[in-house]
């Protein structure tokens, strides 16, 4: 009695290895993209969010709120990819006192993120509004330059985000 065995051969098996690497290859490219936009996408909402609360915050409480970059959450700092803190600044000395109460903290941006403001510290009144602390915070994906956002703050206070095609992405 003759047995026959079937098997894949070498080449078949060599093959198969080729094409299962070239779709793994591609797909993880694609992946990354994907969750870099994420993560953009969810920065964005993030500073849109703190933001607005902050300027909540300083209505609801009818004190002076100040958003700024901070390493030791205690200072205000120059550089605007450091975390963000949001505290009860009553003083506007731009440090959190022991008197001052800190209510939040956004962390820092990531290798793949740039942020920027022209000034050190946004601050709000108990109108909501922010008279000298107007500006434009910037957010930018380095990666991709299609996830920008541009937070104009209004000397009202009134925060406007837009993220136009043709804003430049320092």
């Amino acid at each position: 009695m003759k047995r026959t065995v079937t098997a894949f051969s070498l080449l078949e098996m060599l093959i198969v290895i080729a094409i299962v690497s070239l779709i793994t290859t591609i797909a993880s490219a694609y992946w990354a993209g994907i969750h870099q936009a994420y993560l953009a996408k969810k920065s964005i909402s993030q500073l849109n969010m703190l933001l607005h609360s902050a300027r909540q915050q300083a209505v609801f409480t009818q004190t002076n709120i100040t958003v700024c970059p901070s390493i030791d959450q205690q200072f205000c700092s120059q550089d605007w990819n450091h975390p963000l803190i949001m505290f009860n600044d009553v003083n506007q000395n731009s440090k959190l006192d022991p008197d001052e109460a800190l209510y939040t903290m956004a962390p820092a941006s990531s290798t793949f993120e740039n942020r920027t403001f022209n000034g050190h510290k946004i601050g709000f009144n108990a109108l909501g509004m922010s008279h000298f602390n107007n500006g434009t915070l910037r957010y930018c994906l380095k990666s991709k330059k299609e996830y920008k956002a541009k937070f104009i703050i209004s000397r009202l206070g009134r925060i406007r985000t837009s993220n136009t095609v043709n804003a430049t992405c320092f």
